[in-house]
């Protein structure tokens, strides 16, 4: 009996859904929880009862270890990120290295991506698979932080014609598809 009265946290609340067939993510869950008792009076607690809960998604998080501190517009942000940063020291370090890959693209010297997976594999911070993955093909990604060489134009282009193309799908042949291409690049 005690057991029904007592106040569920969205753990078990996400847990119970979860069994009955739910397949979203709990970060999900908690923003639309919080999100219903903003709007829902009835849904907001007298005096006990679950507190909102503020999560970050995984995308979200590494966006925020690639930005300068700068770029973080939120205090929550960096907030989080500091407190993080206190109970997770691998994660200051795995800051650096986000960070120092994105450096490599602007200092553009030979032998600083050699440099990096080292560091990578002398850490524990997680992004070894993402190294182990570079020197399958060594050569073609230390070319792209050595060079100025880009395919961005070539890139550009085939996006701009699979867009003509998918806008004109199922109404028209190849001969008008060639001219709209033309057309659209004078």
């Amino acid at each position: 009996m005690q057991e029904e009265n007592r106040v569920k946290t969205y753990r078990e609340l996400h847990k119970t859904i979860v069994e009955m067939g739910f397949n979203g993510k709990y970060t999900q869950f908690c923003n639309k929880m919080n999100e219903l008792k903003n709007t829902q009076p009835a849904l907001r607690p007298k005096s006990t009862g679950p507190i909102l809960v503020k999560t970050w998604s995984p995308t979200r998080l590494s966006l925020m270890l690639y930005m300068e501190p700068w770029e973080l517009k939120r205090a929550d942000d960096k907030d989080f990120l500091k407190l993080l940063f206190e109970k997770y020291p691998q994660m200051k370090k795995m800051e650096k290295l986000v960070k120092g890959f994105k450096n490599l693209f602007k200092t553009k010297k030979d032998g600083t991506l050699k440099t990096w997976i080292e560091e990578v594999f002398e850490s524990d911070c997680g992004l070894n698979n993402f190294a182990k993955n570079i020197l399958k093909d060594y050569d073609a990604v230390n070319n792209a932080v050595i060079t100025n060489i880009s395919n961005g134009q070539v890139e550009g282009q085939v996006n701009r014609i699979k867009t003509i193309k998918r806008k004109m799908y199922g109404k028209a042949g190849f001969q008008l598809l060639r001219k709209m291409v033309l057309a659209k690049s004078a």
